[in-house]
């Protein structure tokens, strides 16, 4: 039907001799996809996927997720991507920020950026546009995924940044050797 559509990513030696075998199915949005066992005939013997939702993402798991890129030593290279968008941005940090000496009182990660201000803020204040990238740019240098899928790459962005935010992603997918499918409704 007109409203239905599949992202299906397959080797090119899949013909109807050469079945496609499919080893990771999922959805974006609503949009299913398809990712085969084999590629140009050949295993793929480990290919990853990565996936950047529109959907809200919960700033705790943010945090989590954010500890890969300080794990790998990655965090400066994330930093220089989001500074070609905020120029302010000194450092970005998952940090457990709660009351300390409360007796049972516990806090969780965020993540915190340093903009020169007396104190850091909550990445979480910088915007959707901002916090996005973040997600895009950990994914891409922390998830060691040969393929990053992301829906409405545009969501939250001003169309201005969009040249450096397509430059940037360029130069991480080379760097990081990960391919970058984007839809836009742009």
């Amino acid at each position: 039907s007109g409203t239905d559509s599949a992202i299906i990513l397959r080797g090119s030696q899949a013909t109807s001799d050469n079945p496609v075998q499919f080893g990771q199915t999922g959805q974006i949005g609503d949009i299913p996809y398809l990712i085969p066992l084999t590629a140009f005939g050949k295993p793929h013997g480990g290919l990853k996927l990565a996936i950047v939702s529109t959907h809200p993402s919960n700033p705790v798991q943010d945090a989590i997720d954010y500890n890969r890129v300080i794990l790998k030593r990655r965090k400066k290279q994330v930093e220089k991507m989001l500074r070609e968008i905020e120029p302010r941005l000194e450092a970005v940090e998952a940090l457990q920020a709660g009351q300390s000496g409360q007796q049972g009182s516990s806090s969780s990660p965020l993540i915190y950026a340093d903009l020169g201000l007396s104190e850091m803020i909550p990445v979480t204040q910088l915007g959707q546009g901002f916090n996005r990238l973040l997600d895009i740019y950990s994914e891409i240098v922390a998830a060691d995924a040969k393929v990053l899928l992301v829906d409405e790459i545009e969501n939250g962005l001003h169309h201005s940044v969009m040249p450096v935010i397509w430059k940037g992603l360029f130069l991480a997918s080379k760097e990081f050797d990960v391919q970058i499918f984007a839809t836009t409704h742009s």
